[in-house]
């Protein structure tokens, strides 16, 4: 039997202004998360 999944997607549109509040809540939840995507833009 496989164990169930959850997606979750955040978008955060100002990332400075909100930076505290996510990373306090990832910090609190951390311990669920086993995998984290960051899509961060470059400039080229």
């Amino acid at each position: 039997m496989q164990d169930d999944h959850i997606i979750l997607g955040v978008h955060i549109t100002d990332r400075i202004k909100h930076v505290s509040s996510v990373q306090q809540a990832l910090t609190e939840y951390g311990c669920y998360i086993k995998t984290r995507l960051d899509n961060k833009l470059t400039e080229r």
